[in-house]
This record gives C-alpha cells, structure tokens and sequence, in this order.
C-alpha cells in the first residue's frame, strides 16, 4: 500500500492523459453495465427495457467522441440524465425493486469529479445541483414501483429479484471505493505540488541564474528522493554527468560574457535533448549533470549520445566568431546499495575517462 501511495503522488492530475482516461474509464463502465443489462434484457423477455439499452449503448459509444472532442461537461450532463431515464424505466417495468436506481447515488461524488476534471466554472454550484436532481429522482423512483402498473410481472422471480438487487448495490460500493482512491489521488498530487512550491519559496537560490537549471543543492533533495523510490518501488533512474569540452579556451580566447553564451546554448540543448520529467542541473563551471527517470544504462547513453551529437552540430555564434564546441558524457544508473555520493562518483570517473581518451564520448561502462 505504501508503494502505491508512493506512486500516487508523482501523478499530474492536470495532464489531459488523466482526464481522458478518467472520462473514458466511466464511460467504459457503463457502457458494460449496459451490455449486460441489454443482453439479460433479451433474454429473459423483457424487450422494452432491451431497446432501451441498445439506445444507451449508441450514446455510451457516441461519449468516446464526446471525450475525444474535450466535451466533458456535456457528456456527464447527458450520462446524468440517461441513468435517471433508465432507472424510471425499470422502476416502471417491474413489480419490484431491482436496484437501479442506487446508480443514482454515485452521481453525487461524480458530479463533482467530472465538473473539476472539466475545468468546469462554478464547479461547487454545479456538482451541487446535479446531486440535488439525482436525490430527488432517487426518492422518487425508491416509491415509483408497483406490482399493479408492472408490465413485466412474471419474468423474475423475487429470489431473482434479490440477487439483481444485490449485484447492483455491490457495483456501486465498488464504484463508490474506486472514488474514493480517486479522492487519495487528488489529495497525494496536491500534497506534492505544495510541498515543491514551498521549496521553491523557501530558496530562490535552488536555481542557477544563468541558465535556469536546478542548482546542486535542489539536486541533492532531487537525488534522495529518487534513491528513496529506486529502494521503495526499485524504481530505476540514471544520471549522466556533462563536461563541456575544452571551455577554458572559449573563456581565454573570447571572454567570459562569450563563454556565458556558450553554457546557456548548452543548457538548451540538453534541455530540448531530454523529457520535460527529467531532473537538469547545473553542476558548476561548465558540468552539467542529469537526472533520467525510468531509464537504463542502455536507454541513458542513447539520451547522452543524444546530447553529445547536438552539441557538437550546433553553431555557437559569438560576437567575434561562430565556434563548435564538443561535450564528454559519463553515465550511471541507479543500483542497491548505493548512495547519491557514489553515484556522483562513477559518473565523474567514467566522464573523467572520456576526457583522456580523446573527449567528444559517452562513457557507460
């Protein structure tokens, strides 16, 4: 459980990928609910309430276009309306209770979740008044079945009755638990992104004024925490450590505010080189040192010669002249047992061993 939290948190609820997929997965489960409701439907007699379904399952189908198209409002507003239609049909249809109407109940705290994940304005106002429909409907249909009006009478025994009921109220605390880890997701991510921005308020100084880039200090809180995800959920991670090549004669030859140029060129490239998850710090002077999540030793030298050759392609233009300049690269990944210092370390070793053996490498082993 506690890995599972542990992952939780890193989850950016605000990527359209999440949205989707929290709008797709709803419609997804009724879309099924529907199905099934459809086929049992049929077979068992009741035909009414099996067109009905089929017509639930074209808008269910017709809701993946809706998501497509980023129209979440709508598409909640009609699923709202379409449990409520089919939930007075079968109140209608049958002399007694088979509990669709408790799909009413996980309306409330859907409301909300799909008003929030829509960006919804007024989303308090509005997620209040669909719950509102949906409690009045609940109470209305919880009174609505008669066995005189019935039109099917004799499909269901009551001992089937009984287990449809019982089916359906399992659904929806299934339903209900899933939002509720819905809710522990949105509380770990927020906890997460007011952590960060306090350590950001806390020390401007986490970041180098010249290029952007983290400084070693955030990189060492960055590293602990990796190495604690890489021991808790063996999370792999590698760092490459960048030596730009020869600098100190672009700061003799054309000064120090021609050098800054170069370094802030540098830094752009790595940071166009890499994903926008990954960890860029300045080390000092002209090092550079990365930190790749989900990445092998194999998959960081294919992001470090990703570098090396960007680098070495660029014109670096300068007030008295346009240059090329090269970049030695050592890779590290993570491995029990040790530490950020460690791995600082052979990163360092296997950078320093690019440079005597020609420079303009990457050096993984």
């Amino acid at each position: 459980m506690r890995r599972l939290f542990d992952s939780i948190e890193h989850i950016d609820l605000n990527d359209h990928k999440y949205v989707d997929f929290f709008f797709k997965f709803v419609n997804i489960v009724c879309l099924t609910i529907h199905l099934a409701i459809a086929a049992f439907s049929f077979v068992s007699g009741a035909k009414i309430l099996g067109y009905f379904n089929i017509g639930s399952i074209v808008f269910y189908l017709f809701g993946f276009w809706l998501i497509k198209s980023k129209n979440y409002t709508l598409l909640f507003v009609l699923t709202e309306f379409e449990i409520i239609a089919h939930s007075y049909i079968v109140s209608l249809l049958f002399p007694v209770s088979l509990g669709f109407y408790l799909y009413l109940i996980p309306l409330v705290p859907l409301s909300f979740f799909c008003f929030y994940f829509a960006r919804t304005k007024r989303i308090i106002e509005k997620g209040t008044l669909a719950s509102l429909i949906a409690a009045i409907a609940y109470n209305y249909f919880y009174n609505l079945t008669d066995s005189e009006k019935a039109v099917y009478t004799d499909i269901l025994t009551d001992e089937e009755a009984d287990v449809i009921h019982v089916i359906n109220s399992f659904l929806i605390f299934i339903l209900l638990i899933i939002m509720c880890i819905i809710v522990i997701t949105i509380l770990y991510n927020y906890i997460g992104v007011i952590s960060n921005e306090n350590d950001l308020l806390n020390d401007e100084a986490s970041h180098d004024p010249l290029t952007g880039l983290n400084n070693r200090r955030l990189l060492d809180i960055e590293m602990d925490k990796k190495l604690h995800l890489y021991d808790m959920n063996n999370t792999h991670f590698s760092i490459l450590m960048c030596d730009i090549d020869d600098f100190k004669k672009v700061n003799d030859t054309y000064g120090h505010d021609e050098g800054d140029k170069v370094l802030v060129d540098v830094s752009n490239i790595i940071k166009e080189c890499t994903r926008p998850g990954d960890f860029l710090c300045r080390w000092g002077g002209e090092e550079f040192l990365i930190i790749l999540m989900n990445a092998s030793t194999k998959e960081a030298s294919l992001v470090a010669y990703r570098i090396k050759s960007a680098v070495e392609a660029h014109v670096f233009n300068l007030e008295e002249a346009d240059i090329h300049c090269t970049i030695t690269i050592g890779v590290a990944a993570a491995q029990k047992g040790m530490d950020k210092e460690s791995m600082y370390e052979l990163a360092d070793s296997r950078m320093y061993k690019g440079k005597q053996t020609g420079k303009n490498k990457v050096v993984f082993e």
